[in-house]
């Protein structure tokens, strides 16, 4: 896995790149200052593109907490973010891996601990989603990939992140 950072880090130098790879496989990249952070994820047992749909809608809602968890073979992270207390306009995202299967009881190991404003986060992950939402429209793209949730969710999910981006 990645190197690990231990004190959170307060950034606004942050950026995803999330690459929709053939026959159920993604690859999840997140760069921070000058680290830089990948994680491969199965579609097998999850949707990530509806799991990243649901994290961001709840922040989007006002929940003070959300996660998602990136499956991997045999091995995931998983994504814990809960909005500051004393600066509402931000999260603290914790990231940690784990071994196997992600369940309740799975042995989570620290990667990285961010404090990023909201909006910023939520821009970032809106933009790669609705790079795929558009890439799977072309049909030879299509053809190996997944997307159908993608697909279906989009356009909802679209006017709720532009509503809540001009606040």
């Amino acid at each position: 896995m990645s190197k690990t950072v231990s004190q959170p880090i307060q950034t606004d130098n942050f950026d995803i790149l999330l690459n929709l790879r053939s026959y159920g496989w993604s690859d999840f990249y997140l760069f921070v200052n000058e680290k830089s952070f990948e994680f491969t994820i199965s579609h097998v047992f999850t949707d990530p593109c509806f799991d990243l749909i649901k994290a961001l809608s709840d922040l989007i809602h006002g929940n003070p907490e959300t996660c998602f968890v990136l499956q991997g073979e045999p091995d995931g992270v998983f994504f814990d973010i809960k909005k500051m207390v004393t600066q509402q306009h931000k999260i603290m995202i914790s990231i940690h891996d784990f071994d196997g299967f992600y369940n309740s009881d799975s042995k989570l190991n620290s990667i990285i601990k961010m404090e990023v404003k909201t909006k910023q986060f939520i821009c970032i992950l809106y933009l790669q989603l609705k790079k795929i939402f558009m890439l799977l429209h072309d049909k030879k793209f299509a053809e190996q990939r997944e997307g159908g949730s993608l697909l279906q969710n989009f356009y909802s999910f679209e006017k709720e992140v532009i509503s809540f981006l001009k606040k």
